[in-house]
C-alpha cells in the first residue's frame, strides 16, 4: 500500500495554505478564457471583412423623426407677370399636360368648380389662382384655356403652397376686339381698326399679348369703300385719306367724309418693318362714338382679310367674347342634323353639339376672302377642306362615336369643337 502523503493528507498547515490560493487560480483561469475568447472573435471578424456584403457595414441610419418637417416661411405678397398654361387642377393631380387637345377636359373640370392652376413656362411651377374681390377665378380664366398666357397678379405663399391672386390675363394672339372693332394680325403685331359714322378711322396697335403699343412715328394710308348710303347719294363709294398718329400717340387716325350705317370696306396700307407694302381689308359696321368704344359682345363686328410677307392673313374672331360661349345644339330635320358656323375671323358658334349616330351637315358661312380661314381640319373624322371665300361650304359628317372632337383652320389660330352625345 502507498504510504505517500497526498495534499489532502499532508500537513494540515500546507493544506490550510493551498485552500487559501485556490480561489485566486481560478479567477486567473477563468479572465485568460475570456480574453482569449475576444481576441479569437476580433481575428475571425477581420479574417471575413473583405468579403462581408456591404450593406452589413452601412452605419445604421438614424430613426425617421415622427413629427413633421417644418414648413417654408410665409414670403411677403409680390406682384409678378407669369407667361405660362391654364390647367384645371384635378387633371394636373393626374398627370396629365396642359395642350390645346386637353382645354375641352379642362373647361369641363373648371365649370365643375376644380381650381384652376397656372404653370410657368420654363421653371414648370404650379401656382393657384384666385381673384380679387368680386371677381369669379374660374370665369376669369375660362377664355383662356388651351393657349399660352401671360397672367399678372400678386404671388402669395402660405403654408408651403403657392397662389397667384390675378389681376388681368391675356393670352398669346388673342383677337377679341378691345375697342369695338375688327382684329387683324401681322407677325406679332395687331391691328384693330374702328370706323365712325363722322367718317374718323382709327387704328389701334398692340402686341402679341394686346398690350397697348404707341403709334407715334408711324403713318399710312386708308382706302375706304362704301356701296350704300353717301355712294347712292352721287359719291364714288371710294375714299382715301393719310393715316396719322393721334396728338397722345395712342391710335392711329384718318378721316373722310360722313358714313352711312351701311357696312364699308376699309383698308388699311401700313409700312412694316421688313414689309413695306403691307395692307389688311376690314369689312367694318360704322357706328357712333360711344359705340366705338365699348367692347364687342359674342358676335362678330367685322372681318378681316390681307397681305403679308408670309403668306399669313388673320383675322378677329367671330365668336370672341370675354367668356365662353355656350354649345350649340344642330337642329334635326328629315334624319339629318343642320348647323350654320359663321366664319369671320373665327367660327361662330365654335361649338357645335351633334347626336351619336345621326348624319349631319355643316354649312360654313365664309363672309371674307382671308388665308387663315380658307381652310377646314376636321382630323377625328378625316376632313381637310378648303372654304369657298365669301359663300358657303356644306361639310358632311357620320358623328358615329361619342366624344369631343376639335376643328381649326389650316394654321390652328381659330379654333372650335365638336360634341358629339348619345
Amino acid at each position: 500500500m502507498n504510504t505517500q502523503p497526498t495534499l489532502w493528507n499532508a500537513d494540515p498547515m500546507k493544506r490550510r495554505s493551498f485552500k487559501r490560493s485556490e480561489p485566486k487560480g481560478r479567477v486567473a483561469v477563468v479572465c485568460m478564457t475570456l480574453l482569449s475568447r475576444v481576441v479569437r472573435s476580433w481575428l475571425i471578424l477581420l479574417t471575413l471583412a473583405p468579403v462581408l456584403p456591404a450593406a452589413c457595414r452601412r452605419p445604421v441610419a438614424e430613426a425617421p423623426s415622427s413629427s413633421s418637417p417644418p414648413l417654408p416661411p410665409a414670403t411677403a405678397p409680390v406682384r409678378r407677370t407669369i407667361l405660362g398654361q391654364i390647367m384645371d387642377s384635378t387633371c394636373l393631380a393626374e398627370g396629365k399636360e396642359p395642350s390645346p387637345e386637353h382645354a375641352s377636359c379642362a373647361i369641363r373640370c373648371i365649370r365643375g368648380g376644380a381650381p384652376v392652376a397656372i404653370i410657368e413656362d420654363g421653371t414648370q411651377e404650379v401656382f393657384i389662382a384666385l381673384a380679387s374681390e368680386g371677381k369669379l377665378v374660374n370665369q376669369l380664366m375660362l377664355p383662356h384655356v388651351g393657349r399660352r398666357t401671360e397672367v399678372t397678379g400678386t404671388v402669395v405663399r402660405r403654408r408651403g403652397s403657392q397662389f397667384l391672386v390675378v389681376e388681368s390675363v391675356a393670352s398669346e394672339h388673342e383677337h377679341s376686339p378691345h375697342q369695338g372693332g375688327a382684329v387683324a394680325m401681322a407677325g406679332d403685331l395687331h391691328l384693330e381698326a374702328v370706323a365712325l359714322r363722322t367718317g374718323e378711322v382709327r387704328v389701334f396697335l398692340s402686341d402679341r399679348f394686346r398690350k397697348p403699343l404707341s403709334a407715334a412715328g408711324r403713318k399710312g394710308q386708308i382706302e375706304v369703300r362704301q356701296t350704300g348710303g353717301a355712294a347712292r347719294a352721287g359719291d364714288s363709294g371710294v375714299r382715301t385719306a393719310p393715316l396719322l398718329p393721334d396728338e397722345a400717340g395712342k391710335h392711329l387716325a384718318a378721316r373722310v367724309a360722313a358714313l352711312s350705317a351701311e357696312e364699308a370696306e376699309v383698308t388699311v396700307r401700313l409700312p412694316l418693318q421688313g414689309d413695306a407694302g403691307y395692307f389688311v381689308t376690314f369689312m367694318l359696321q360704322p357706328r357712333d362714338e360711344g359705340a366705338a368704344r365699348a367692347r364687342a359682345p359674342g358676335g362678330a363686328h367685322g372681318g378681316a382679310h390681307g397681305h403679308h410677307d408670309d403668306g399669313h392673313d388673320h383675322d378677329a374672331p367671330a365668336g370672341a367674347a370675354a367668356a365662353v360661349a355656350e354649345p350649340v345644339a344642330a337642329v334635326a330635320s328629315k334624319g339629318v342634323q343642320h348647323a350654320r358656323i359663321l366664319v369671320q375671323g373665327g367660327y361662330a358658334p365654335d361649338q357645335i353639339i351633334l347626336k351619336k349616330g345621326v348624319p349631319a351637315r355643316l354649312r360654313f358661312v365664309r363672309k371674307e376672302s382671308s388665308h387663315c380661314s380658307s381652310q377646314l381640319k376636321i382630323p377625328a373624322f378625316g376632313i381637310d377642306q378648303k372654304l369657298t371665300p365669301l359663300g358657303e361650304t356644306v361639310v358632311a359628317l357620320a358623328p358615329d362615336r361619342s366624344g369631343e372632337f376639335p376643328f381649326s383652320c389650316g394654321m390652328d389660330m381659330l379654333r372650335g369643337r365638336i360634341i358629339v352625345r348619345e
